[in-house]
């Protein structure tokens, strides 16, 4: 049930994104939150859990585009640099701020 809930909203968020020009994460991060906190129907999404959702998928919707973009302009070196460094960034944001959460509280 929770599996065709989320599928839904993506296809929600992709044909809003589409038609109107808004990014999904206006669309995902309300709805999640809604869902999660507000109704209960998914089990464990809290605010922090759907901005990060709403991350991830802005990560691999950036590396698709520059995927297509690196077979359009065969600018291979520079963009395989630049996603390193996003990987890098990304798999090293969420234990540094755990740190930083867990020092402050």
């Amino acid at each position: 049930m929770e599996f065709i809930l989320l599928a839904v909203i993506g296809l929600i968020a992709a044909i809003v994104g589409s038609l109107i020009g808004l990014g999904g994460g206006i669309v995902i991060v309300p709805v999640l939150i809604f869902l999660g906190t507000e109704l209960g129907l998914l089990d464990g999404i809290t605010p922090q859990i759907a901005v990060g959702t709403s991350s991830l998928v802005l990560v691999f919707i950036g590396l698709s585009s520059g995927i297509h973009t690196t077979k359009i302009n065969r600018s291979i070196g520079r963009t395989v640099n630049t996603y390193c460094w996003v990987l890098f960034r990304v798999l090293c944001s969420d234990p540094i701020q755990a740190v930083c959460l867990q020092s402050t509280v």
